[in-house]
């Protein structure tokens, strides 16, 4: 185990960022299902019409507050994808197994803690996940583009990722 974390990480001190960015991401979200429900609701409730509301209101537009909490999945697992991504190197089917444990792990806390499991959040979860694969691939093939525009790869190195 050792020496797959020494390869892993080779002194690569963006790696090391980056997994600590997945770990605090994934205990935010596994902190947030083990609120109780009335809690829970009480949060909710308050960002819909104290931060939510205001904003929209400004172009005329109300959400509800169901809105606001499924969207606050699909925000929470966007902003996770993007870490585990690129910490992954865009590699689709380990950013998405990653995503979907923990989005699995997720929904499993929340029947420890009979708060109501939903399959469905699964579902709202991984779109969070693909929305933010696409944007961390976007984001590595630039990298890649810019690397190769300064010199430093060869263009066998682009064509791969497209």
């Amino acid at each position: 185990m050792k020496a797959f974390l020494r390869r892993f990480f080779k002194d690569n001190r963006r790696k090391r960022i980056l997994l600590i960015a997945v770990i605090l991401a994934a205990l935010f979200v596994w902190w947030q299902s083990l609120i109780p429900t009335d809690g829970s609701a009480s949060n909710s409730s308050w960002i819909t019409e104290n931060i939510v509301n205001p904003i929209l209101g400004l172009f005329g537009v109300k959400a509800s507050h169901a809105l606001v909490r499924k969207l606050a999945h699909v925000f929470e697992f966007f902003v996770l994808s993007i870490f585990t991504s690129l910490l992954l190197d865009c590699r689709p089917v380990r950013c998405f197994y990653a995503g979907f444990t923990i989005a699995f792990l997720d929904e499993t806390i929340q029947v420890l803690t009979k708060r109501g499991s939903m399959i469905t959040d699964v579902w709202i979860d991984m779109i969070g996940i693909t929305a933010g694969f696409i944007v961390a691939w976007l984001i590595s093939l630039c990298e890649k583009r810019k690397k190769l525009h300064d010199g430093e790869s060869g263009t066998a190195e682009i064509q791969k990722t497209i």
